[in-house]
């Protein structure tokens, strides 16, 4: 889904959240999670979705990769979206 998982860190740091809550809001492990942001897992789509949804309850996107676009993160703040791009390379 993310080429690099710094995004998935760069995110959930934007959140205020830390390991655990963003684990727990999501319903996965801290394991997990932790495997997920060190590249050393390739999560299920689910276990992805899950997170993308924890985060953007709080405000927080993640804009997938494409060819032409590098990844990057958005704030949703006050009902406007303020875009803080964090290259994943």
């Amino acid at each position: 889904m993310f080429r690099s998982p710094r995004l998935l860190v760069a995110a959930r740091v934007l959140a205020g959240l830390n390991q655990s809550q963003l684990a727990n809001a999501a319903g996965v492990a801290v394991s997990v999670l932790q495997a997920i942001e060190q590249g050393r897992s390739d999560p299920k789509l689910s276990t992805m979705l899950a997170l993308v949804d924890a985060l953007k309850a709080r405000g927080v996107m993640l804009a997938p990769e494409t060819e032409r676009v590098a990844g990057g993160v958005l704030v949703m703040k006050d009902s406007q979206t303020e875009a803080v791009w964090r290259s994943g390379t």
